[in-house]
């Protein structure tokens, strides 16, 4: 039960404390077929590219994460709606990215964690950025190319399919050279535990540097939106 404990507690019990747990509203979509074969990984616990490579001082990321949880069969979904904002700041060959996550009325930023932006990222590292404390050591199944449609565009992608030891938390994540700040356009997660089960979906609403918005909601907007869906 700890896998399961730890997500619920990231992603639902820490939000439904906030007041905005909700139930019987659908579940995350499920992830879009592959347009390329997959590809074996070069090396199964580093990504096959590195994310944070073109990050500059300024750049910034937008996300709308949505955690679905079943207890049981027959049980109601319970759904729980977060937003994060990613903001990198650059220093020589690395970056310090900081994650700010809003949780009902509150916005807290993590402590930053430092990337390279030459050397291979470790997945297992990335993941805990983007999940914190529900990461565990994964190892990458398959890369491959694929187009992601975010808003009104397709974005090409390398889609990395992921799973823990036992399998019990599998997923996926699509990464894209444009979205500078952190490289991620989506992620999808699923933990199994008996008969509970979580399911996570994280879906980039904006992104842009310093001086403008590339695509999107600024962090501002997504803040707000968030608020008024709330």
């Amino acid at each position: 039960m700890k896998r399961l404990a730890w997500t619920l507690l990231v992603f639902v019990v820490l939000p439904a404390c906030a007041g905005h747990t909700q139930e019987g509203k659908g579940k995350p979509e499920s992830p879009p077929k592959a347009e390329e074969k997959p590809e074996q990984p070069a090396d199964p616990k580093k990504l096959g590219t590195n994310p944070f490579a073109q990050a500059r001082t300024g750049d910034w990321a937008a996300f709308s994460v949505l955690s679905t949880v079943t207890r049981g069969q027959g049980s109601p979904p319970e759904l729980v709606r977060v937003a994060q904002i990613y903001r990198v700041e650059e220093e020589g060959d690395a970056v310090h990215v900081t994650l700010e996550e809003k949780r009902g009325d509150q916005l807290d930023a993590k402590s930053p964690r430092t990337f390279s932006k030459k050397e291979p990222v470790e997945v297992y590292d990335y993941l805990k950025l983007v999940l914190g404390s529900s990461a565990e050591r994964v190892t990458i199944l398959a890369d491959r190319g694929e187009k992601r449609r975010v808003g009104d565009r397709d974005l090409a992608c390398r889609k990395v399919d992921w799973k823990n030891k036992d399998g019990a938390m599998a997923g996926s994540l699509w990464l894209c050279d444009e979205v500078r700040s952190t490289g991620l356009v989506a992620l999808r997660m699923v933990v199994t535990e008996g008969e509970m089960k979580a399911e996570v979906a994280i879906d980039l609403v904006g992104h842009g540097g310093k001086d403008k918005t590339a695509w999107g909601k600024t962090p501002e907007e997504a803040l707000k939106a968030f608020d008024e869906a709330r």
